[in-house]
This record gives C-alpha cells, structure tokens and sequence, in this order.
C-alpha cells in the first residue's frame, strides 16, 4: 500500500506541477510529514535506549526546521502532540505494561513544541508579521485566556485571507467570528470546506490560471471524493491500529482548521496538500483492502 500511494502521489498533477517551483511548502511538506513519522514510531514500536535518542534527536531537528520554514501552521503539531499522547496512553491501556522510553520521547517532543518558538524566528510570514503559536514556554500571553487567543488568532487569519492577491475563488467571505461560539457554528460549513472545496460548481469557472486549471482541481477533487471512501473503508477494517487513527484524526483536523481559516479555494488547494497526502496512504491500504478482500487484522497497532 504505501508504494501505490507514493506512486499516486508522485503522478499528481497538480501537486507534480507545485513540487517544481522553489518553494517553502515543498519543504514544509516534507518537514511535517517527518514529525508525523516521528510520531507514529513513538506511538508503535518498543523503544531502546538508543532508538530513543536517535528518535529525539529527529524530531527536535525536524520540529526546529518546520518552524523555521512554516511558523504559522505550529498549531497543527500543538494538535497532533496531545493525539499522540492520547493514543499512546491507550496502547499503554491496552498492553498493561508502561513504556517509559516512548513516555520520555513524547515528553521530549512536547518540551521541544513548547520551547522552540520563543527561541527561534520563523519566516512564516515574515518579520513584520511573527506567529505566535497558541502555547510556548516563556510567553507573557500565557496568562491570557486560551479561548479568547484561540478566537483572536481565528480572526485574524481569516481576515488576511479576504486580501488574498487572487480572490477570484473566495468562499463566505462575508463570514465573521466574533466568539468562540460563532466558529462552533460555523464548523459544518468548515468541514465541507475542509474536505469538499473546490465545490462541483467553482470546477468550470474561468479562473486566475485560466479555465484548464480549474478542470484539473475538480478533477483531482473528484478523485478525492472517492479516496475519502476507501480510506474510511481503511480505517473501518484496522479499526484497533492506533497509528491509522493518529493519521486520520491530524488529517482531518487539519482539514477542517483549514475550513475555518482559509477563504480562498486556491490557497485551501495549496495548505491541504500534506493532509491530502495523508489520506491517500489510508485510501491505498482501503484500495488493496476492497480489491483483495484481505481479511481483517486484529492487531491493536503495525508498524
């Protein structure tokens, strides 16, 4: 499964197309799937003392980078740590037994995520423009509530993106959160953007790249439409693998933080790039699943 989707993903038009150019993204890709490898061997195998420091060591290295390349998606890693934590402690559960290496590496990460902005300038979006992630160490705006720096951060991003330079494709751009409770309700309408933007009506528009470009984006929307099946059928059949969990769970979170946030079907296109990678992985594993009728496996985590 995992060489059918990174053949799939290395014939991915559009994301074949985006690879080429000099970009950070491409970096920030990389980077971010790294730290969910990282991840994922933390939650599933059994640690030795040397496994475990060479595991630190990568991780520290590639959550410095991530930030440096890509600071104002930190919160995506503040959300996938406490996943992780959540899911090793129910393998813990479900073994009886207390790893203490993988506890310590996760431990090590979750310091790392903390003390790594304030003590590194991103270029995320600029000097003049410096992210501030929802928890660091050492951070005067720690005695703020979280809540009201979750909704200020909401808003302000979401705002920046109505002067998007290609608004051609703006989705609710009338759309304001005043209070937490106004982007609770707007999570319906985040979870179609998340998952489902472009919608069937933007793929035969003329856009800012011409008519063909706006064929392609439907047509791999099209395509992700019936990936998001097989990778459900995935996780439906190794419904005990906690590291299918993990990939699902950062993916659509993810997603659906984008659906918040991004009003511009063209920069959701870019920023959804990794999580669509994720859910390609699960959708090859669902593909071999559905065409083998391979039986279910039983085990509570694989490698």
């Amino acid at each position: 499964s995992g060489l059918l989707a990174a053949a799939l993903i290395a014939v991915w038009p559009s994301f074949m197309m985006h690879s080429i150019h000099l970009l950070r993204d491409t970096l920030a890709i990389l980077l971010i799937l790294a730290v969910i490898w990282i991840f994922i061997i933390t939650l599933n195998r059994e640690l030795t003392w040397r496994s475990s420091l060479t595991i630190t060591l990568q991780g520290w290295l590639f959550l410095a980078l991530f930030w440096l390349t890509r600071g104002n998606m930190w919160n995506l890693i503040l959300l996938a740590l406490p996943l992780t934590a959540l899911l090793l402690l129910i393998r813990l559960l479900l073994d009886r037994k207390i790893r203490y290496l993988n506890v310590a590496v996760l431990g090590a990460l979750i310091v790392a995520a903390l003390v790594v902005p304030p003590k590194m300038q991103n270029t995320g979006l600029g000097p003049a423009r410096f992210v501030s992630p929802l928890v660091t160490v050492g951070s005067t705006s720690q005695q703020q509530n979280f809540w009201e720096r979750l909704g200020r951060q909401v808003k302000s991003r979401r705002a920046g993106f109505r002067i998007y330079s290609t608004n051609g494709s703006d989705m609710d751009t009338e759309v304001q959160f005043n209070s937490t409770g106004d982007v609770v309700r707007f999570l319906p309408r985040a979870i179609a953007i998340g998952f489902l933007a472009p919608f069937p009506n933007m793929w035969f528009q003329e856009g800012t790249n011409g008519r063909a470009a706006r064929l392609v984006t439907g047509a791999e929307t099209l395509v992700m439409y019936a990936l998001y099946i097989l990778a459900l059928l995935c996780l439906w059949r190794h419904h005990r693998n906690l590291s299918m969990w993990l990939v699902f769970l950062i993916a659509a979170l993810g997603m659906i933080a984008l659906g918040v946030i991004v009003v511009n079907a063209g920069a959701l296109y870019r920023l959804r790039y990794v999580f669509w990678i994720l859910i390609i992985v699960l959708a090859a594993e669902g593909f071999l699943l559905w065409k083998t009728n391979k039986p279910q496996i039983d085990a509570d985590y694989t490698d």
